[in-house]
């Protein structure tokens, strides 16, 4: 039951969050596009099943990714790109801001090396 309600959903969420956001700035670009996508998730998911992974390495490593995304990777971009629209401010506070997101961005790297421990 869970195949047929669940796994739609979760496709659906992560083809609209790839078109729109990366890709085409539309959640249903065409045909091809979305059937392409829905093939990759498809053997992601038939290769997890296939190769016998646990659920808990695979939330942790999704976790690991996600919290490089969501924590460090977006801040660090927002910030990348108020220093690029701010021609104002002083180079020397351009520097710091940039070293310390850089850095907060390693260890949100650092995060995810540490999984494959």
């Amino acid at each position: 039951l869970q195949c047929v309600t669940v796994y739609p959903v979760l496709v659906y969420a992560i083809r609209t969050q790839t078109f729109c956001a990366l890709v085409y700035r539309d959640p249903y670009p065409g045909a091809l596009p979305v059937l392409g996508l829905n093939a990759i998730v498809l053997c992601a998911t038939a290769a997890v099943s296939i190769f016998g992974l646990h659920i808990a390495d695979v939330l942790r490593f999704t976790g690991a990714f996600a919290a490089l995304v969501m924590v460090y990777a977006v801040p660090a971009g927002v910030q990348w790109a108020e220093l690029a629209a701010a021609a104002r401010s002083s180079r020397r506070a351009r520097a710091a801001r940039l070293a310390l997101t850089g850095g907060l961005l390693c260890c949100g790297c650092l995060t995810v090396a540490v999984q494959f421990e």
